[in-house]
């Protein structure tokens, strides 16, 4: 019988991606389940959908770690009238405990915009738009192993981060020195061009912003899930490292609702 119970689970997952670090607005932390519970299996995702949990299921797992948290409004009843409440209440049936690590991760050195960064190969790195003391903070600024020219850059960066399409805008003689902030980064284009980036990579660009940052910066918008789909990977070598003899294993599905056709 396991020893390790979801509190366990959780603490390792706070001890590097703090609860207390998220944004007011989020809902990270534990979600569904009891800290007491015995934990026999943990499965990694970006999200939790009804897919997830059943893969968890099959997978013979009894708590989820994901990046996208449930529930960011209220709940009032559970009737399974939508994925949401049928997620939850799927869990609920059968024992499954449901852990989220959302803006904590993003924004820690140890997070989802540093390894992205880790995966271009930037090197110098600092934080785009740090918080409180400089420790933590959205994004990261580094310099590319080389110059590239735009095009070069666009297919060096879908080669690396495994997408099949990056939506650009702007143009540059070369590109050297470029800011990343993973999931949905418009908020921080001017954050991106202070920074004296060639590029900015980033997800959710509106078409007038792209427009009007065209001539300050190239953006290349890869793509939401496809810039924090190493969190699955980023939870696993945590629990991993912190406990040796525990079953664990990542979400074998692509869980992006976004199809392209």
């Amino acid at each position: 019988m396991s020893d390790i119970t979801v509190g366990v689970v959780a603490d390792i997952i706070n001890s590097q991606y703090p609860e207390a670090t998220q944004d007011s607005w989020d809902n990270s932390g534990l979600l569904v389940g009891c800290r007491t519970d015995k934990v026999t299996c943990v499965l990694t995702s970006v999200d939790i959908t009804e897919e997830v949990v059943d893969e968890a299921i099959a997978e013979g797992c009894n708590m989820i770690v994901a990046h996208h948290p449930l529930m960011f409004r209220g709940l009032k009843r559970l009737v399974g009238s939508t994925g949401e409440q049928r997620v939850i209440m799927k869990a609920l049936q059968r024992g499954i405990a449901l852990y989220a690590s959302h803006t904590c991760c993003d924004k820690s050195p140890k997070g989802t915009s540093a390894r992205l960064a880790e995966m271009i190969g930037l090197q110098h790195c600092s934080i785009l738009i740090p918080e409180a003391d400089g420790s933590i903070g959205y994004g990261v600024v580094g310099e590319l192993p080389s110059a590239m020219a735009v095009n070069d850059f666009a297919t060096y960066v879908k080669t690396k981060v495994g997408c099949s399409s990056i939506r650009m805008s702007g143009d540059a003689e070369k590109i050297s020195r470029v800011a990343i902030c993973t999931g949905s980064g418009s908020e921080f284009v001017s954050d991106a061009v202070k920074s004296h980036a060639d590029a900015y990579i980033t997800a959710d660009v509106k078409y007038h912003q792209m427009a009007e940052a065209g001539e300050r910066i190239v953006i290349a918008d890869i793509g939401h899930w496809e810039s924090e789909q190493m969190t699955k990977q980023l939870f696993y070598d945590l629990l991993s490292g912190k406990i040796s003899k525990f079953a664990r294993c990542k979400m074998s599905q692509c869980s992006n609702p976004i199809k392209y056709i």
